[in-house]
């Protein structure tokens, strides 16, 4: 979500930031992970004491808010507040999160949606949730996000190479980009991956940074009879993830639930065939450019795998109508959207 806000933020910045009467004050702050603690502490004041006078201070006419944890409890003059709303994870799929942030956002995220003029979902399936769940009827207007071109894009041959060799990946490969956590809901691809045929001759690639029940995931690792072709990389920056994707045979997402699927339309824009649950915004993100499966069935996700890794024509297919459905994402298309709501 970090580099959504970042992207979104860049391209209003190129469109619009000092042009047309408009500039952007940027106000938040960021924190390493291992720091939260004391950076929730810190946003606290911040957006109870801090923040109110910051806005009247620099006379804005529009508040957008990113995160429906924080909000300014009140405001000092008349402005124009918009929220994003991502998912509603915390309302739907509960036990899947962490119990420290499902607390906080049972808590607060509710009111504070409630609190917005404007809302923008990310997909119409999360406006679907807030109108069904929540019961809350303000105007809501789905803007998608993009994949950012200067990151994802088909990977060249020679950078392909140099990093499967950096994480020590050594056969045709099967790759999910998440935060490792239940809701990503590996192990159904866990399952699958040791159903194919000849699981030996593929390695099975998980990358992104630990989430919460960790050892659960190491649990299921250790019982997979391909076990010892399990690759875990952490964290991958930013410039290797484009090679990652291409050089991939297949990526999987069987995630439970999704407020959007950004992985999925990353994967198709960097030239790789997908396979990814047929829930929440997902279908909306992909169309028919991969493969859809249930997420509970281990039988279809595991036919998914073979029919792509056995069928070099369909996976072609899949590549060319995953980087023309990619095409219809963009943040200059995103950002025009949104700047429409307030100008």
């Amino acid at each position: 979500l970090d580099r959504v806000d970042r992207c979104m933020e860049k391209t209003i910045c190129r469109r619009h930031n000092g042009s047309e009467g408009w500039s952007l004050i940027r106000l938040y702050f960021g924190f390493e992970q291992k720091c939260i603690r004391a950076a929730l502490i810190v946003l606290q004041w911040f957006y109870k004491r801090w923040l109110p006078f910051s806005l009247w201070i620099h006379r804005a006419d529009v508040y957008v808010s990113t995160s429906a944890y924080f909000y300014p409890p009140f405001f000092l003059s008349r402005l124009k507040k918009i929220s994003f709303v991502y998912d509603l994870t915390w309302k739907l799929f509960p036990e899947t999160m962490d119990p420290s942030n499902r607390k906080t956002m049972e808590q607060y995220a509710a009111k504070n949606i409630q609190k917005a003029d404007q809302l923008v979902s990310i997909s119409a399936n999360t406006k679907k949730d807030i109108e069904n769940l929540l019961q809350i009827h303000t105007n809501n207007t789905v803007i998608m996000p993009a994949a950012d071109r200067a990151i994802f894009y088909p990977g060249k041959k020679s950078r392909i190479r140099t990093v499967k060799e950096k994480y020590g990946i050594s056969k045709p490969y099967i790759l999910s980009i998440c935060t490792l956590e239940p809701r990503k809901n590996l192990k159904l691809l866990l399952r699958a991956f040791d159903s194919v045929h000849a699981p030996h001759k593929y390695e099975l690639v998980f990358a992104g940074q630990m989430g919460w029940l960790q050892r659960e995931l190491s649990d299921d690792v250790s019982s997979l009879t391909a076990g010892s072709n399990f690759i875990l990389t952490g964290y991958v920056p930013n410039e290797d993830l484009s090679p990652l994707y291409s050089g991939a045979e297949v990526f999987v997402y069987p995630s439970i639930y999704e407020g959007f699927g950004l992985p999925v339309l990353e994967a198709m824009q960097c030239g790789c065939p997908v396979i990814a649950s047929n829930t929440s915004s997902i279908p909306e993100v992909m169309g028919d450019a991969g493969l859809l499966v249930p997420t509970n069935d281990v039988v279809a996700l595991t036919d998914a795998l073979e029919r792509i890794l056995c069928d070099s024509n369909l996976r072609e297919k899949m590549i060319e109508k995953g980087l023309k459905r990619s095409e219809q994402f963009s943040w200059e298309t995103s950002v025009k959207r949104f700047m429409s709501l307030y100008m």
